[in-house]
């Protein structure tokens, strides 16, 4: 019995050792952690903390805690601000890159030539391609602020919705920063 606890120790102990390592083709990594920051690996059910400088994987899951925030660069370009208490899941399929904002807010700048969709719980999707914005949101509710060229936001009963620089969405209505 002794021998057989001993060996379960060794293996949990090897396991744990080898948690930093995804699964299939690296797509960015983390540039910059403040506080608490975890990721969970696609196929893993374990939440882990990220260090500055990890990699990132497609279908990899974020999160920052209280006071904390963290900054994801992926390969294309894309840069991703994550706020306090945000989680988001890296989405990268054949035509572009797809992020599921569960809760929290990012500020998300696109690049030319890489087509972005952010999709929220309330089920809008935002395609920033080119474009500069901040999302947030809030229970069943999400607001789109544009600082720089322009993003379609799409609500789940199919309206859709342009938003220029300066401009803030809102429970559907427009108004000028």
């Amino acid at each position: 019995m002794v021998t057989g606890i001993a060996l379960l120790t060794a293996a949990l102990y090897l396991h744990n050792r080898t948690r930093s390592s995804g699964s299939g083709e690296v797509i960015g990594k983390v540039y910059y952690k403040r506080e608490v920051a975890m990721r969970k690996f696609s196929d893993r059910m374990v939440w882990e903390d990220v260090d500055n400088g990890s990699p990132l994987y497609a279908h990899d899951a974020v999160m920052t805690g209280n006071y904390s925030d963290a900054e994801l660069v992926l390969n294309s370009g894309l840069k991703l601000k994550l706020e306090a208490n945000t989680l988001i899941e890296l989405d990268l399929e054949g035509e572009g890159l797809k992020l599921k904002l569960a809760g929290g807010g990012i500020k998300a700048t696109g690049t030319e030539g890489l087509r972005t969709t952010v999709t929220t719980k309330d089920g809008q999707a935002i395609r920033v391609n080119e474009a500069s914005a901040s999302i947030r949101t809030s229970g069943e509710q999400t607001a789109v602020e544009v600082s720089s060229g322009q993003v379609a936001v799409t609500s789940k009963e199919g309206i859709s919705q342009t938003v220029v620089k300066d401009e803030v969405l809102a429970a559907g209505q427009k108004a000028r920063v």
